[in-house]
């Protein structure tokens, strides 16, 4: 049994060396204090050790260069119980708390979510709960990685221009890495109210022209940009907010 064990090891681990996987997970740690350190935007495999649901822990630790968006994937197979994560500050308190979802196409547990994070080192631990309503984890192999984005900056040079017919021009610096722009319109500036919104799906385009709105009324406009990941949009911060008399 203990050298079936062993050819089984040795060749899980070749094969993630022909995926290119890090076999620095191996070592994981089993608590906060001896997490494993991984990079960012890398994949990982780890196996779970069998055992007393709640209590089969494994944890790594992650450094967020600057504020941004890190989008955890935990795939696990092997198992009949669904995967989770919890996401932990330096200090050690919990802030996230992610579950899968079943893939029936890849036959495994899934974990893709996004979180904004500010600058600093955090930790993340992967474990698995019954579905059945039995106590006890059987295990199972997963692959997971954090990926990091670079926070979407806040839109400058934001510039309205009225024009006849009742439209409104509005004209904005291009932010990088984006994947488009959201424009927002009110009747006052706290946007209390917003009376029409506008979506543009191009992050190369920064102008667009409203219609359709009333004649000397002062209207109050706001953008910001946005970036798609993993089918989610991903917002960055509002520009300051302008205002226009319309024609």
């Amino acid at each position: 049994m203990k050298k079936l064990i062993s050819v089984l090891l040795s060749m899980a681990i070749m094969l993630t060396a022909v995926m290119g996987l890090d076999l620095t997970v191996y070592a994981a740690g089993t608590s906060a204090n001896d997490a494993q350190s991984i990079r960012l935007n890398t994949e990982y495999s780890g196996t779970l050790q069998s055992g007393e649901l709640d209590k089969q822990f494994d944890f790594y630790s992650f450094e967020m260069p600057e504020i941004g968006n890190a989008t955890i994937k935990v795939d696990q197979f092997d198992s009949d119980y669904s995967s989770f994560c919890y996401i932990f500050d330096s200090n050690g308190k919990k802030i996230e708390s992610l579950n899968s979802s079943y893939n029936r196409a890849f036959d495994c547990y899934k974990i893709d979510e996004t979180v904004a994070l500010n600058r600093g080192t955090y930790y993340i631990s992967i474990s698995n709960y019954s579905i059945d309503g039995f106590r006890y984890n059987l295990g199972g192999t997963y692959y997971f990685s954090v990926n990091y984005t670079k926070k979407l900056g806040k839109i400058l040079n934001l510039k309205l221009k009225a024009q006849k017919n009742a439209k409104i021009q509005a004209k904005w610096d291009s932010i990088d890495g984006a994947s488009g722009y959201q424009i927002y319109y009110s009747k006052n500036k706290n946007f209390k109210k917003v009376i029409a919104k506008k979506v543009i799906n191009n992050g190369r385009t920064t102008s667009y022209i409203g219609k359709k709105f009333t004649k000397g009324k002062t209207y109050y406009v706001k953008v910001r940009a946005y970036k798609n990941i993993n089918g989610q949009k991903v917002y960055g911060k509002w520009s300051n907010i302008k205002s226009v008399k319309c024609k």
